[in-house]
């Protein structure tokens, strides 16, 4: 299939703006450098200058400027940095809406690299990525990385990569290697490093904002070293920006930890590192991050909605950047992932302290820092230190919100604030990146974007979705009725459960007793229906520290009933092998086997419990010691 990419690529579209433009009279939310924190300043000046910032000027202070240097009037308007997402998949823009209800274990049965790859064609793939890249753009995004997993052929993968240069936007361009062995022809990481070699040497990105990197998500726990070697090779022969992975752990078995890449060597690289959502990141893996000043990428959004959890990144906000993963499920801005992971991390950071029966005081996080997130850490996780700030030198990726109009700004003080917790996509008014207007007046400047691009999309996207509705989900959802109305779900207790077993196996064995009893408690009856679909990758990694006789782990875990489910069938699904053989994982303690989904091993729960699994009329006094024992 020929794509017409000319129409776009060689016009340069994005290319509108003069080479200066001073931005005058509004509020900035400007940053310094010598107390790395944000700097408000007042009726303040910017100086673009080509693709950076000239200068920043307090209320008053004269600017000398050319002739012809585009003057802004943004009077009560909010002039930001642009957000950075360090965390994207941009191909996936035909997918729009079928995703509403998935969860993790169907976005990899049906959206996913390895099981979408056949219907893309190489226009669907460009056409797709340049319509998410002006989506994010729209909404003030002015840098993404991209996890580009859309690498099924060598032309499938030069198509999103000149999407991403055509749309303007600063796109960190991460080529995905993955074995793709379900099409015809396959298409093999060997390949692959051919031809990101090829597109490398080619340069079409190179007088653009884009830059290229790697995703690889093999680093571990069983990495291919030879080829893991190949590929870190070929990045530094390539002078990559950037090499990120996807790091789940947990149940899931996608591991790439901080611990699998520093077993490899790797993980100290001059390159950026920046392992996306990192949901069960370990204590020692924080460590590494810290101690080789790599980054994760929070997807708050992504890791509620998937069902994949977020238990320890709000405790190393300080190594953390924030993303939007899969934009066809879900909002493509950051001001709703800033939001939402303000919240989450707020309430994971108060839970401790109303878990004592003690009442929070101070807040735990500041609107400032989730900003900060958002933008100055999207940077430092690249390790640019000119993105994500307004500075001097830095580079002229700006965003102008209209404070002024906005209803729901109206009577704002704090422009942080402002933008965080009361602005919307739709007050956006201008975006600028490395210099140049991509939206202006409300809108993108994008040639052909409201009329021959938007046609060539939908004309695309349709017949992808077409096939898509064709083929029924593995996994329907539970449609409008609200189950076990007025009584207490199971999957809470087998939360808390979890989070609470992993917690003592991983700070001591010294605090397994005072779960125990607790524990007991929690009264199951495992349905005799067969189990049809059990993921390979849904065995959590408690299994591996819990043998078949619980009293190996410790002797007062003795007491605990061992459940033989000798009629559970299992499915190997994907290429994921399982974390444990078959005979362990149907040897578990009841804490281990309330664990899992309820699609894999349905059971009820008697309905005399509170959420944590004990006897609803346990003595508030009691209940605090017992807290306080289950953090020693």
């Amino acid at each position: 299939m020929h794509i017409h990419w000319g129409i776009f690529s060689l016009a340069l579209p994005w290319l509108v703006g003069a080479s200066s433009t001073l931005f005058q009279g509004g509020t900035i939310i400007a940053f310094d450098p010598n107390t790395e924190s944000l700097r408000v300043i007042r009726n303040g000046s910017i100086l673009v200058e080509n693709d950076r910032i000239q200068t920043v000027a307090e209320s008053g202070a004269h600017i000398s400027v050319s002739n012809d240097t585009e003057v802004v009037d943004i009077t009560d308007k909010i002039l930001a940095p642009g957000q950075i997402s360090t965390h994207w998949h941009g191909w996936q823009t035909a997918f729009k809406t079928l995703g509403s209800n998935a969860s993790l274990v169907e976005y990899f049965n049906r959206f996913g690299e390895f099981v979408a790859g056949g219907l893309f064609t190489p226009e669907d793939v460009y056409v797709g990525q340049l319509a998410g890249v002006l989506e994010s753009l729209n909404a003030g995004v002015t840098t993404i990385l991209d996890h580009a997993h859309h690498t099924w052929s060598n032309a499938t993968a030069a198509a999103g990569l000149q999407a991403s240069v055509d749309s303007g936007g600063r796109v960190f361009w991460a080529y995905g290697f993955h074995n793709i062995t379900n099409l015809n022809p396959p298409f093999l990481v060997e390949e692959q490093l051919r031809n990101f070699r090829d597109l490398a040497l080619n340069g079409s990105y190179k007088n653009s904002p884009v830059e290229i990197g790697v995703a690889y998500d093999s680093f571990g726990p069983n990495p291919n070293v030879e080829e893991v070697k190949a590929v870190i090779r070929t990045a530094e022969e390539c002078n990559a920006s950037v090499i990120t992975s996807h790091c789940l752990q947990g149940p899931w078995g996608v591991d790439n930890s901080p611990e699998d890449l520093a077993a490899l060597g790797i993980l100290n690289h001059s390159i950026p590192i920046v392992l996306s959502h990192a949901s069960f990141l370990s204590a020692s893996g924080a460590q590494l991050l810290r101690s080789t000043n790599q980054y994760i990428s929070i997807t708050p959004e992504s890791e509620m909605f998937y069902g994949y959890g977020d238990f320890s990144s709000h405790l190393i906000q300080d190594q953390a950047s924030l993303g939007v993963d899969t934009h066809f499920a879900f909002s493509a801005d950051m001001l709703t992932q800033t939001r939402i992971w303000l919240r989450e991390a707020r309430a994971r950071l108060f839970a401790p302290v109303l878990e004592r029966w003690q009442v929070p005081g101070p807040n735990p996080m500041s609107v400032n820092q989730a900003f900060l997130l958002s933008t100055r850490h999207g940077g430092l996780a690249l390790r640019r230190e000119d993105l994500g700030v307004l500075v001097e030198g830095a580079k002229a990726d700006l965003v102008v919100w209209n404070a002024k109009d906005a209803p729901g700004m109206l009577g704002w003080n704090d422009p942080v604030a402002a933008v965080v917790l009361h602005a919307g996509v739709g007050d956006v008014e201008a975006v600028m990146v490395d210099g140049e207007w991509v939206k202006k007046g409300g809108r993108l400047v994008f040639e052909g974007y409201y009329d021959a691009f938007r046609e060539r999309f939908l004309s695309s996207a349709r017949r992808i979705q077409a096939k898509m509705l064709a083929t029924p989900s593995v996994f329907p959802g539970v449609g409008e009725v609200f189950p076990l109305s007025g009584v207490l779900r199971p999957e809470v207790i087998r939360i808390f459960v979890r989070m609470r077993l992993e917690r003592c196996v991983a700070r001591t064995h010294d605090a397994l007793p005072n779960i125990v009893d607790a524990v007991q408690k929690v009264r199951m009856i495992i349905l005799r229906q067969p189990v049809r679909h059990v993921c390979s990758w849904c065995v959590m990694d408690v299994v591996a520290k819990v043998w078949a006789s619980p009293a190996e782990l410790h002797p007062a875990l003795a007491g605990i009933k061992v459940f033989h489910l000798s009629s559970v069938c299992l499915e190997k699904n994907s290429s994921v092998l399982l974390g444990t053989n078959a005979a362990s994982a149907f040897h578990l303690i009841t804490v281990s086997v309330t664990i899992v989904g309820q699609t894999l091993w349905p059971f009820a729960v008697t309905p005399d419990l509170d959420f944590l699994g004990r006897p609803a009329a346990l003595p508030p006094k009691k209940q605090q010691q017992q807290y306080q024992d289950d953090d020693q």
